[in-house]
This record gives structure tokens, sequence and C-alpha cells, in this order.
């Protein structure tokens, strides 16, 4: 390996652009690798993946990371390479991959965090002649569905028409309504909550709410008070986002509730089997649990809306989803918000919403098989070498 790879991979220095155009092509003559190459920005996203990749050859699979101090450190970077190792997954660097001039027959990601232009060639065209999105959540339709974030794909795997309806209308990609690889399990593997109850040590006499807020912009602040009032006549299971979890938990120690879980060690899939109701500000929570069915109770924030507008978008599913099937509660609501879990009529209602919802939401012809479904596509891309690469212009 050239001095240049020696230096810059070995001891990880964060990736930049400069470097990158730096290392194009200066080394070795160009060569095709017939492999997908699977785009990882934060380590823990290929855990994210594994029941997809559980499906495809090994063999075909690379690992391509770049190094970052915030993003992706040392430390994440040798999880990662464990991870791969243990898989028998090959682990890249991206800027080994453009030092050597290799492209690969397909990327996979969920973002287009490469999508950077050097000297006059597009990275992700030098990357690999075609490109596969998979969305691993729904809402924050700004970050996900937006135009300038999905143009350079050919083949993006959504969860169903709403999205699909969305990406048609700023792409020319492909589009695949698959469902949500990583609930699969919920619908093909039986769950046992009273179990996880008994650890947690949950009174069986109470029903249970698992409230689950989204990362930086959430409802700790605003509906701490009422969740502790709450835990009276309820088990109150709290779970704060990973990306978020040391604040909030710093917060949420302070408070009277009882059963605050480390995001990391708890799994959940096991908590929404566990859930009687399922709280959730913004974000992918609370369109799991529409996904798994469960009774949902929405929270509004006054105090971060704006900031919730400028990143997830005006219309984003969130904000589409309460204007249009079924309304949130503010923290000034207490008295309704506990009447209402007290009133079987309100969820029996709420359920004929939720499947109306659903259907728009979530495809249901893959469901409990979905991580099946994916792979069969992304193996056939490879097979068949039937995508055909586009090379943008900025």
């Amino acid at each position: 390996m050239c001095k240049v790879l020696k230096s810059l991979f070995y001891k990880n220095r964060p990736f930049s652009y400069e470097l990158a155009n730096k290392l194009v092509g200066k080394t070795y003559a160009h060569k095709k690798v017939n492999k997908i190459a699977v785009m990882i920005f934060t380590p823990g996203q290929e855990k994210r993946l594994d029941d997809i990749l559980y499906y495809l050859d090994s063999r075909k699979i690379d690992i391509v990371y770049a190094p970052d101090p915030v993003w992706c450190t040392c430390d994440g970077i040798k999880a990662l390479k464990k991870y791969a190792e243990s898989r028998g997954y090959g682990v890249k660097n991206i800027l080994e991959i453009l030092c050597r001039q290799e492209t690969y027959s397909l990327t996979i990601s969920f973002g287009m965090w490469f999508g950077q232009k050097l000297d006059n060639a597009y990275l992700p065209n030098l990357i690999a002649d075609s490109h596969i999105k998979l969305l691993y959540s729904l809402g924050a339709d700004k970050t996900l569905l937006a135009k300038d974030k999905v143009f350079m794909f050919d083949k993006i795997l959504c969860y169903g028409s709403y999205q699909r309806k969305k990406l048609e209308k700023v792409c020319d990609a492909e589009i695949f309504e698959v469902g949500n690889s990583r609930l699969d399990k919920y619908f093909s593997t039986p769950h046992n909550p009273d179990i996880l109850a008994r650890q947690l040590g949950l009174d069986e006499k109470k029903k249970t709410i698992l409230w689950l807020p989204t990362a930086y912009h959430n409802s700790i602040e605003e509906f701490i008070t009422i969740f502790e009032n709450l835990e009276t006549e309820y088990n109150i299971v709290v779970s704060p986002h990973s990306l978020t979890l040391e604040p909030d938990i710093n917060i949420l120690k302070n408070s009277k509730l009882k059963h605050v879980l480390n995001a990391k060690e708890a799994g959940n899939l096991e908590l929404y089997a566990l859930a009687d109701f399922v709280c959730a500000d913004y974000g992918g929570a609370m369109f799991t649990a529409l996904c798994l069915d469960k009774n949902m109770v929405l929270l509004n924030i006054r105090q971060h809306i704006k900031k919730v507008v400028e990143i997830y978008g005006e219309d984003t599913a969130e904000l589409y989803f309460r204007k249009n099937y079924i309304r949130g509660y503010y923290n000034d609501e207490y008295e309704k918000l506990r009447a209402d879990l007290s009133d079987e009529n309100v969820w029996t209602e709420q359920k004929k919403l939720r499947m109306t919802a659903k259907a728009e939401f979530f495809t249901d012809k893959y469901e409990g098989h979905s991580a099946y479904v994916t792979a069969k596509i992304l193996r056939e891309a490879l097979e068949n070498d039937r995508l055909k690469g586009k090379k943008y212009a900025q």
C-alpha cells in the first residue's frame, strides 16, 4: 500500500474532500469491484441493516466508512471492524477506495452524506456505478425525502405509499414499497412481555405506558411532571433516544420516575410488546407504534415546535399525521389525557383511525419478511447489473 495510504488510513485521519481530491486516481489503475458497498456514516447504522444483510452473500459485502472526529471516531471504527469481521464482510476506509480507484457495482446507504463533487467528478460515481437508498424511518421529511437528499439514487426502498408519493414528486428513481425490516421480528417472533415486566419490577395490576422521546428537541422537559403524576396509576417506562441519551438521563434521573432505561441496553421491540400505550413526540417512534398497532399518545411540544418545523419541514409526516388522523396532547391538557387513558371508547375509535393511517404509511405485503424482500432487490441489482449509473453535475 502506498505511503499516502499508510499515513492516512491507519491513523484514521478525518475524512475531508481536500484529502479525497489528492487521492483520486493518483496511485492505481481503475478496478471494478463486483460487490455492494454499504456506506456507514455513523457506526451503529450497520445494525439497522443486519437483518437485510443476513440474506446476502457475505463475500459480496464491504462496509465502507469515513473517519470523523465526531461521527466516526477511532472507537467507532474498531467496533465497525469487529462487526464486519464477525459476519465475514470486508471493511474499507472510503479514502482507500478513492486512492485505489475502485468502483463498486452499487452502494446502499441511508443518505447522501458522501454526495459531494471532487474536481470535475461526483464522489458517489467514483465509488459505485449505481446507488440505492434505504429509508430507515418515517418522519423528518425535510431530511429524508427532499430533492437535494435523494436525487443521486437509482433505486429507493421506502415503507409505503406516503413516502413513495412524496419521492415521485422530487426524483426519477425506481421506488419500491418494502415496509420496515427492523420490525420483522415483532411479527415473526413470539414475545412474552411478562418476562420483561418482572425484570423491570412493574406492577402487574397497572397498565404500562412506554414513553419514547425523540432526540434533541423532545418532550422531556415539558411532560416530565405529567408522567410523574400518571405514575400513581400506571407503570411509566421511559427510554430516551440513543443520540441524546446522556443529557436526557441526567434530567430524568432527578425526577420521580422509577423506570428510566438506557436506550443502548433496552430492546425496543420487547418494550413495544410490553406497552399498553406508546407516548411519542416527533420522529420514528410514533410510526413504529402505528405499524405495531399500539394505542398512541402523541405529545405536542410548544417550546420546540419552531425548531421541529425548521428541521423536519412544515409538511413533515409527524404534522401531517396529527392533522389528518390523530391529534396530540399539550402539557396543559393533563386532565384530558388522564381521562382519555381510562376511556376504552377513545382507543376503540383510535384503532379505526390507525388502521386507515397504517395503510397509507406502510405496505402490508411484506409484513414480517421485509428484510428478505429488500435483500432480494439488492441481490438482483448486483447479480443482473441492471442498474445504470448516472453522472450528475452540480
